[in-house]
């Protein structure tokens, strides 16, 4: 964990990118009373298909134990002791997330998050450790039972064992606007553009055009060129909106995640898993989700896919009442999620520390938003005392001769 440090002056920074890890980076510095510059190729809108990976995502704000365990479905190629160690982080950032997201559900019609029931349909008993840290949860509940008050099915008897609790779900357009004019309120500056070529070899280049003391690249698939990050891959993510209102179906209120699963194999055979899932999105939308492909640059997509209609089918099979559905009745949502191998990058780049980067959330940007950038922002106030605490010496030496 980095040293939280006192802020003792207020910092200038370039941040290179605005999707969520970007937007909540300038928030918190901000927050802070720093100065921050933002520079994007685009920015969030409700008024628009996403652009942005962020905005095309489901977007639950993933309880701790079970992101430590969807985090280890990647692999990592860690040590025993480093995936240790990044299992107590990512806990402690989806703790964070979760109280920052908790005390925006007061306002949620503009902050887009909303404290909302969710339903864990479970393959397998829940392992006894993880339901000791669910009981922890607002109104938990643990019980075949749920299914039944649901209007749920329990996949012919594939589903074993069932959670719910109060959780944080996210209206990812509306968020990103919100975190936008949030931060243009606290003073940030944006400018519409793009930095091409490797941050390393221009650097001072930047600092003095941007005029800012430090720079966050926070660009997401971007640092393959940014960062020279061969480790970056896209993993293309699709899921389906459908209106919510009580016209089409009774209005869904909770949301409800089934067990992870293949939804088939795509053009290319690859295998396409995911979780179906039901997630109510702002007031009257309907989110059906959803799956992932690895290494997939395209934002295309049929809904008349089969996989794609497998998902549809998994999805109206947790919830029968959704049977009457067609396809014409959906839209489809697309985005490229930033994967990276071995995991994300949160660090001060070894050649030049006035740089910073923050990035490679793969599907996870919503529940790690919070917690990463707060740890950046310790790295950055870090630095700039240690700079200021070097330039105090060197005045003392100089006083001494």
């Amino acid at each position: 964990m980095t040293s939280r440090n006192k802020k003792e002056f207020k910092c200038k920074v370039l941040i290179i990118g605005s999707g969520v890890i970007g937007l909540t980076t300038a928030y918190l510095l901000l927050e802070r009373g720093h100065h921050v510059v933002i520079i994007s190729k685009d920015f969030p809108s409700i008024r628009r298909l996403p652009k942005i990976a962020s905005e095309a995502s489901g977007a639950l704000c993933v309880p701790p134990m079970a992101m430590v365990q969807r985090a280890a479905d990647v692999p990592h190629g860690k040590s025993e002791s480093e995936q240790r160690i990044l299992n107590e982080t990512l806990k402690e950032w989806s703790v964070y997330g979760g109280e920052r997201y908790t005390s925006l559900c007061n306002d949620s019609r503009n902050t887009g998050v909303y404290l909302r029931e969710l339903v864990f349909l479970l393959g397998e008993k829940i392992d006894p450790v993880i339901l000791e840290e669910y009981k922890q949860m607002k109104r938990f509940k643990n019980s075949m039972s749920l299914i039944k008050e649901k209007g749920l099915t329990d996949g012919n008897g594939l589903i074993k064992d069932a959670v719910s609790f109060l959780a944080p779900i996210i209206d990812p357009p509306k968020f990103g606007t919100w975190l936008f004019e949030e931060c243009k309120r606290k003073g940030a500056h944006f400018i519409q553009g793009a930095i091409r070529g490797p941050l390393t070899e221009q650097g001072d280049s930047l600092r003095m055009t941007y005029g800012v003391q430090f720079i966050v690249n926070c660009s997401g698939l971007g640092s393959i060129e940014l960062a020279g990050d061969q480790g970056m891959f896209p993993a293309k993510g699709i899921l389906l909106k459908v209106k919510n209102d009580g016209s089409l179906f009774p209005k869904i209120e909770f949301c409800v995640e089934g067990k992870h699963t293949s939804f088939g194999h795509d053009e290319s055979g690859q295998e396409i898993c995911g979780r179906p899932y039901l997630f109510p999105r702002g007031e009257d939308t309907l989110m059906f989700g959803s799956f992932y492909q690895l290494n997939r640059w395209d934002c295309s997509a049929s809904i008349t896919a089969p996989y794609v209609q497998s998902m549809i089918r998994q999805c109206k099979d947790l919830c029968p009442c959704l049977n009457s559905l067609r396809d014409s009745d959906f839209q489809v949502i697309v985005g490229i999620r930033p994967g990276r191998k071995p995991g994300l990058r949160l660090e001060q780049d070894p050649l030049e520390p006035r740089i910073f980067h923050n990035y490679g959330h793969y599907r996870w940007g919503m529940t790690l938003n919070w917690g990463s950038a707060r740890d950046l922002v310790y790295l950055i106030e870090n630095e700039a005392n240690r700079i200021q605490n070097a330039k105090g010496e060197g005045k003392s030496a100089v006083a001494k001769l």
